[in-house]
C-alpha cells in the first residue's frame, strides 16, 4: 500500500466522495455544508479509506500507510476515525463501519448527489459559497527560501530549472511536514506560511525547524538561503482559487533570505523574540527601512532547537506569587512519596496561568539530591509522533550524554533493563527501536505483530519506570498532557493506574479541555489554578520591573489588561520595557497584543468552528455583551449562534450569566477579545460596528440612551466620522450631567479628534469652537485653570472665535484668559485683561446682539471687581461688584460659573468691608445659584469659598464640616483645585480644635497640590493658615518663617496682608514680645485702613489693645477699640465683634 504521509498529501489529486470534493493537498473537504479543514493525519486516514471504499482496511494497513509503520496506539487511530465519522454524519456523505478484530470500512452514501466530476469543480467554488468571509487577517510566520549558485558552478537554463524544481519539491515536503501552507512556487523563491490555515501556537518554532532542515539540503552546485519573519497578513483567494497573502511579512522574509549567507537561516527580531528560549542565535545586522516600516533586527540561528515541548513561555523565571495553597498541596504529596507511596498530581489551568512556574518552583524547593527527576512535555509539533514524550523520559532516565557512542548507549540500556528484571532479548530491541538506537545484529529482529509489539513495549517501559523508583524516589514531570501523543499517554495511564505503591510522583500539567482517560484513584490529586488576584499580580509586575522601573500608572494598566494571567502580565511588561521586533519600548495601546501571545490566542480561536465567528462578533460588541444584541447583529442562525457560544464557554473563553435569550456574556480576558477582533478585516470590522450602532440605536433605545459612549465607539470603529462626533458629544454631555467629568473630558477629546479629520470649513470652525468651549470648562474643573491643556484650549478657542467673528465665544475666551491669569496670581496681566474687557465692551455698537452686548458689558465690571478685590482696592471692588450685580440681575446671557464666582468673592469682599450680614447673604445667593445650575463643580466652588468665609467669621466647626465634605466630594469627582482650597480650610479647622500637627500636614498638602496645578491665588492666606497651625503645635520659629514666605509670596495680592500681619502679631503677643506684636498689629491696621477692610482693622485693633492693656496703656486701648467698633455694621455680633466688646468691658 502506498504511504500517504504529510509530505505526500501535497501530491494527492482531488477526488469526489459522497457529493463532496476532497482536496488532500490543501486538506479541504468542500460541499454544500461549506469547507472543512482537516488535520493532516485525519486527511491521511480519509485518503487511505477512500482509496479502498467498500473494503475493510486493517489497523495494520492504516499504520503502514498513515504512520509509515511506526507503532501507534489505538487512541491515535480512534481519534482520526471519530473525526471522520463526525464529518460524515454532518454531511451525510459517507459512514465508517468498525469490523471488530479486523479494521474499518468506508461506505459512500449512495443517495448523496455525486455532483459534477471533480475536475470540473473549481477549487474555490465550494469555498466561496461556504466561506464568504474567507478573507481574514492572520498573524503568520513566513519562511522564504531559495537556491544560490555556488562559485564556479555552471548551469544552463534547463539544468537550473530542473535543479530548482527538484529542490522545491523536496523543500515543500519538509515545510508541509511541519504544518506549513506552501505557496505555489513562482520563480526561484519558495514561500511557506506557518499559522495558516490552522492557527499554531508554535508557528515560529515550526518555521525555524523547517528552515534549519531546508538549509541543510545540499543541491548539486548550489546552497540554500533561508529567511524567516513573523507579522500580520491579509489572506484571500484569487480568481483561480489560490490562496494569496498580502502584507509586509512576506517581503521582509524575502529580504531576510537575500541577506542570508549560503546554508544559513536568518530570522528577524520578531521571530527571535518567540524562539530565543529554544535555539542559540547571534545578531546579524539589520534590514534597512524600505518604506514598509522601521529597520528589522536580524539573527542567525547557530544551534539546533532543543525539544522543550513548551508552546510558549517566559524568557526567565518570574516572581513566584499567589500560589501558596497549591504549593502546600504539592509538598504534602511529596512527603507521601518519601514515605513510600505513589502520587499522581495533575495541575490544570488555562494557557499562561502559571502551571509551569508552579512546577519549577516546586522542583526547586524539593531539590535535595536524594531523588531522581525526569522531565518531558507534549508539544503540538509532536502530538502525532508516537512515543515522543516517552522517548525523552527514557533518554533522561538512562542518563545518556551527547558524547556517548552507540555502543555505550546500548550497554547502558541493557544494564537498565536487567536491573528492572526484564529479559534483555525481549525488551532491549523494543526500546532501542523506539530510541532509534542500532543494535548491530546483537539481537535477532522481532517478528511480532504491531499490536503485540506495542503491548510488550508499554509493559517493558512501565516495568523500567517502577524499577527506577525503587532505586530512589522518582519525580516524573510531564507537561502539557493535552499535547502528549496517544502512545505516550497510554504509558502515563498505566503509571497512573499502577503507581500507588511505588515511591514516585507523576506530576503533570494540562489545560482545562484535557479529558483524563483514566478513572480517579485515591492517590490522584487535581490542582486547579485560577487567575491571580490583583495584589499578587501587582507584586508579580513589580518584581519584573524592579530594576528597570515603571511608573504606577503603567503597572496598573498591565495588571488590568492581564486579567490575572501571569504570562500575559510578563509579556506585556516585557513589551513595555524592551519593545518587540521593530516596536520600540513604551506604553502599549489598547488592543495591541504581544506577538509572543498572538499565535497561541489565534490557535485557541481557530479550534472553535462557529465559536470563532461568534467570538469575532462578540469582540465587536465589547468585553461584555448580551444575547439579544448579539443575535440581532449576527447573520448566523440561532442554532449556529448557540453552538458557537457553547464552544466558547466550553473552552473557557467567555463567562456566561443567565440563560439565552436573557443571557449575558463576557470575555474571560481582554486579550482574547482583542485577538478575535484582530482577525477581522478592517472592512468587515467597520461593517459590523456600523451594524451594531444602528441595531443598538433602533432596537435597544434604552441601552443606547444609558450608554451613549458605546454607540460612539461603534461609529468610530465603523469609520463614520459624522455619526461618531455626534455620539461622542452626546456621551460627553451625558457624562457631564452625571458629574462624571473625567469621562466627559475624554469624550469631548474624542469628538474633537474626529472633527479634526474632516475638511476645514467655517461650519467646522463653529463646531470645533462649540466642542472646545465645552471641553475647556471641563479641563478647568479636572485639571485646573493653568494646566497645559486648558491653556492650549483657551488659545485655540480664542483664535477660532476671532477668526469666525463669534462674539459670545470671544467674550467667553477673554473671560477665561482673565480667570487663568487670576488663578496663577499674575496681577499685572489680570489688570491688563480687565482693561481690555472694558475696552472691548465699549467698542460694541448698538447693532450688536443684545444678549452678547449685555454679556460683554457685564464682564467688564466683573473683571474690574475681582482685580480690585485681590489687589486690596476694596472700595473700588464694591462699586464694580454692584455694577456687575445689576447686569447679573437683569440676565439675558449665559452666566454660569461667573455668577457663582461673583457672589462668592462678593461675600468675602463684604466681610472685609465689615458687613458680615451682607457677606452671608451673598454667599447664600452663590450657593443657591450653583444649586440651581445643577453643576457639581459650581456647587463645590461655592462650598469651598463658603468654608473660607467661615474661617473669616471664626466659625471653626462649620468651616471644618463644609471643608471635609468638599474634600471628599472633590476627590471623588476629580476637582483637584477646589479640593486644595477646601483641604487648606480643613487643616486650619483641625488645628483650631487641637489637632495642630494633623492640621499643618493637611495645609502643607493643599499648598503643594495647588502649586502643582499652578494655582497661586490665595497662597499668602494658606501660608498664614499653616503658620497658625505651626504656632499651635509649639513651633513659633517655623511659624515666623512661614509668615515671611506669605508676605513675599504675592506682593501685589494685598487683600491678605492684614491677615498675615495679624497672625504674626498674635504669635508675638503669646510670646510676650509686645513691641513686635504691636508693630505687626499697627501695620495690619494701616494696610486695612488703606484698603477699607474694617473687619481686619477691628481684629488687628483688638490684638493691639490687648497688648497695650497688658503693658498698662488701658485708656489708649479703650479708645482704640471704641473707634473701631463704631465703624462696624450694627446688628451682627460676629466673634470678632464679640471679642472686641468683651475686651472693652474688661478695660472699663
Amino acid at each position: 500500500m502506498t504511504a500517504t504521509g504529510a509530505g505526500q498529501l501535497a501530491d494527492e489529486p482531488a477526488f469526489a466522495l459522497g457529493g463532496m470534493t476532497v482536496r488532500p493537498a490543501t486538506r479541504e473537504v468542500a460541499g454544500d455544508g461549506g469547507v472543512e479543514l482537516l488535520e493532516p493525519r485525519v486527511m491521511q486516514v480519509l485518503v487511505t479509506l477512500a482509496r479502498r471504499r467498500g473494503e475493510v482496511v486493517s489497523r495494520g494497513d492504516l499504520i503502514a500507510s498513515c504512520w509509515a509503520g511506526v507503532v501507534v496506539g489505538d487512541d491515535a487511530i480512534n481519534r482520526c476515525i471519530q473525526a471522520l465519522r463526525r464529518l460524515g454524519q454532518m454531511r451525510g456523505a459517507f459512514s465508517i463501519l468498525t469490523v471488530r478484530g479486523v479494521g474499518f470500512r468506508l461506505d459512500e452514501d449512495a443517495s448523496a448527489d455525486p455532483g459534477p466530476p471533480v475536475e470540473s469543480v473549481p477549487p474555490t467554488s465550494a469555498a466561496s459559497a461556504a466561506r464568504p468571509a474567507s478573507d481574514e487577517r492572520r498573524h503568520v510566520t513566513v519562511l522564504s527560501c531559495g537556491l544560490a549558485r555556488e562559485p564556479g558552478a555552471a548551469f544552463g537554463p534547463e539544468a537550473w530549472y530542473a535543479s530548482n524544481r527538484a529542490w522545491r519539491r523536496e523543500a515543500s515536503q519538509v515545510a508541509r511536514g511541519f504544518g506549513a501552507h506552501v505557496e505555489r512556487a513562482r520563480g526561484e523563491r519558495l514561500v511557506a506560511y506557518f499559522g495558516y490555515p490552522d492557527g499554531q501556537e508554535d508557528a515560529a518554532e515550526r518555521a525555524l525547524r523547517a528552515g534549519l532542515d531546508i538549509a541543510r539540503m545540499k543541491p548539486h552546485g548550489a546552497s540554500v538561503q533561508v529567511g524567516i519573519h513573523a507579522g500580520i497578513v491579509v489572506v484571500g483567494r484569487d480568481e483561480a482559487g489560490e490562496t494569496e497573502m498580502f502584507g509586509d511579512a512576506p517581503d521582509v522574509a524575502a529580504r531576510a533570505q537575500d541577506s542570508a549567507p549560503p546554508g544559513a537561516v536568518i530570522m528577524t527580531g520578531a521571530v527571535h523574540d518567540m524562539v530565543s528560549r529554544i535555539v542559540a542565535a547571534q545578531p546579524s545586522g539589520a534590514l534597512p527601512p524600505d518604506g514598509t516600516g522601521a529597520a528589522a533586527r536580524l539573527y542567525r540561528a547557530v544551534g539546533v532547537p532543543v525539544a522543550t515541548g513548551r508552546g510558549f513561555g517566559p524568557r526567565e523565571l518570574s516572581p513566584f506569587v499567589g500560589r501558596d495553597d497549591q504549593m502546600r498541596m504539592l509538598l504534602g504529596s511529596w512527603e507521601r512519596v518519601q514515605d513510600g507511596e505513589g502520587q499522581f498530581v495533575v495541575a490544570v489551568g488555562e494557557p499562561g496561568i502559571g502551571k509551569t512556574r508552579l512546577v519549577q518552583e516546586f522542583m526547586a524547593r524539593v531539590q535535595d539530591g536524594a531523588h531522581l527527576s525526569i522531565e518531558c512535555a507534549g508539544a503540538p509539533l509532536f502530538a502525532n509522533t508516537p512515543f515522543h514524550a516517552v522517548a525523552e523520559v527514557v533518554r533522561q532516565g538512562l542518563g545518556w550524554r551527547d558524547a556517548d557512542t552507540a555502543a555505550e548507549r546500548l550497554a547502558t540500556l541493557e544494564a537498565a533493563m536487567a536491573r528492572a528484571g526484564l529479559e534483555p532479548a525481549g525488551a532491549v530491541p523494543l526500546v532501542a527501536d523506539l530510541l532509534g538506537l542500532p543494535t548491530d545484529q546483537a539481537y535477532p529482529p522481532l517478528t511480532l505483530a504491531p499490536d503485540e509489539r506495542r503491548t510488550r513495549l508499554l509493559a517493558a517501559l512501565a516495568a523500567w519506570v517502577f524499577a527506577l523508583s525503587q532505586e530512589r524516589p522518582l519525580m516524573l514531570v510531564v507537561e502539557d498532557l493535552h499535547w502528549v501523543d496517544p502512545s505516550s499517554a497510554e504509558l502515563i495511564k498505566m503509571l497512573a493506574d499502577q503507581g500507588a505503591t511505588s515511591p514516585m510522583m507523576l506530576l503533570c500539567t494540562a489545560r482545562p479541555e484535557f479529558q483524563a482517560p483514566w478513572p480517579a484513584r485515591s492517590h490522584h490529586t487535581r490542582i486547579t489554578l485560577a487567575g491571580l488576584a490583583s495584589r499578587p499580580m501587582r507584586a508579580l509586575v513589580d518584581g519584573l520591573v524592579a530594576r528597570a522601573g515603571m511608573d504606577d500608572e503603567l503597572v496598573d494598566a498591565v495588571v488590568r489588561r492581564a486579567d490575572g494571567v501571569p504570562l500575559f502580565a510578563e509579556e506585556l511588561t516585557r513589551l513595555i520595557l524592551d519593545g518587540e521586533g521593530n516596536r520600540p519600548p513604551g506604553p502599549v495601546e489598547a488592543g495591541f497584543i504581544p506577538a509572543t501571545l498572538l499565535d497561541s490566542l489565534a490557535a485557541r480561536l481557530d479550534r472553535l468552528g462557529h465559536g470563532k465567528a461568534v467570538a469575532q462578533l462578540g469582540s465587536v460588541l465589547g468585553r461584555q455583551f448580551n444575547h439579544g444584541v448579539l443575535a440581532a447583529v449576527s447573520s448566523l442562525s440561532e442554532h449556529d449562534l448557540q453552538a458557537g457560544l457553547a464552544q466558547l464557554a466550553d473552552a473557557e473563553l467567555i463567562y456566561v450569566r443567565g440563560i439565552a435569550p436573557e443571557a449575558t456574556y463576557q470575555f474571560k480576558h481582554a486579550l482574547i477579545q482583542d485577538a478575535a477582533h484582530a482577525g477581522l478585516l478592517e472592512a468587515d470590522r467597520q461593517a459590523l460596528h456600523a451594524a451594531a450602532a444602528r441595531t443598538l440605536t433602533t432596537r435597544f433605545a434604552d441601552l443606547a440612551e444609558a450608554r451613549p459612549e458605546v454607540i460612539a465607539r461603534h461609529w468610530t470603529e465603523a469609520g463614520e466620522a459624522a455619526e461618531a462626533i455626534t455620539a461622542w458629544t452626546r456621551a460627553a454631555v451625558t457624562a457631564e450631567a452625571r458629574h462624571a467629568f473625567v469621562e466627559a473630558e475624554d469624550d469631548y477629546r474624542r469628538a474633537l479628534a474626529l472633527l479634526s479629520t474632516t475638511p476645514e470649513t467655517p461650519a467646522r470652525d463653529q463646531h470645533e469652537l462649540d466642542l472646545g468651549l465645552a471641553l475647556v470648562k471641563v479641563t478647568m474643573t479636572t485639571q485646573g485653570y493653568q494646566s497645559p491643556e486648558t491653556v492650549a484650549l483657551r488659545a485655540r478657542n480664542h483664535a477660532l472665535a476671532e477668526r469666525g467673528g463669534f462674539l459670545g465665544a470671544n467674550t467667553g475666551m477673554r473671560m477665561m484668559a482673565f480667570s487663568l491669569h487670576l488663578m496663577s496670581a499674575d496681577w499685572t496681566t489680570v489688570a491688563a485683561y480687565a482693561r481690555q474687557a472694558r475696552a472691548f465692551a465699549d467698542s460694541l455698537g448698538p447693532e450688536t446682539d443684545r444678549k452678547w452686548f449685555r454679556f460683554a458689558h457685564a464682564m467688564a465690571p466683573f473683571t474690574a471687581f475681582n482685580h480690585a478685590y485681590y489687589t486690596g482696592d476694596l472700595r473700588t471692588a464694591e462699586a464694580q461688584y454692584r455694577q456687575w450685580q445689576t447686569y447679573q440681575a437683569e440676565g439675558d446671557y449665559d452666566q454660569r460659573i461667573t455668577t457663582t464666582i461673583g457672589f462668592c468673592n462678593g461675600a468675602l469682599l463684604a466681610w472685609c468691608l465689615g458687613q458680615p450680614a451682607v457677606a452671608r447673604e451673598r454667599m447664600a445667593m452663590a450657593r443657591g445659584w450653583a444649586a440651581q445650575a445643577d453643576n457639581a463643580y459650581e456647587v463645590m466652588f461655592a462650598e469651598a469659598l463658603d468654608a473660607l468665609l467661615q474661617v473669616n467669621l471664626r466659625d471653626a466647626a462649620r468651616a471644618e464640616a463644609i471643608a471635609a465634605e468638599a474634600v471628599r466630594f472633590c476627590e471623588e469627582k476629580g476637582f483637584p483645585q477646589i479640593a486644595g482650597w477646601a483641604r487648606a480650610v480643613l487643616g486650619w479647622a483641625s488645628a483650631q480644635r487641637g489637632a495642630s500637627r494633623e492640621g499643618a500636614g493637611l495645609i502643607q498638602q493643599a499648598i503643594g497640590d495647588l502649586e502643582g496645578l499652578q494655582t497661586r491665588v490665595s497662597a499668602p492666606l494658606f501660608l498664614a493658615y499653616l503658620a497658625e497651625a505651626q504656632a499651635l503645635d509649639g513651633d513659633p520659629e517655623a511659624a515666623f518663617a512661614t509668615l515671611d514666605k506669605a508676605l513675599a509670596a504675592s506682593p501685589d495680592e494685598r487683600v491678605y496682608r492684614p491677615y498675615v500681619l495679624i497672625c504674626r502679631g498674635e504669635i508675638n503677643l503669646r510670646l510676650q514680645r509686645h513691641a513686635e506684636a504691636e508693630g505687626d498689629f499697627r501695620a495690619a491696621i494701616d494696610e486695612a485702613d488703606v484698603m477699607g477692610a474694617a473687619a481686619y482693622a477691628l481684629r488687628a485693633a483688638t490684638g493691639l489693645a490687648r497688648s497695650m492693656a497688658g503693658r498698662g496703656s488701658v485708656e489708649a486701648a479703650r479708645a482704640l477699640l471704641t473707634s473701631r467698633l463704631d465703624v462696624m455694621a450694627s446688628g451682627d455680633e460676629t466673634p470678632d465683634v464679640q471679642a472686641a466688646r468683651a475686651l472693652l468691658r474688661e478695660l472699663a
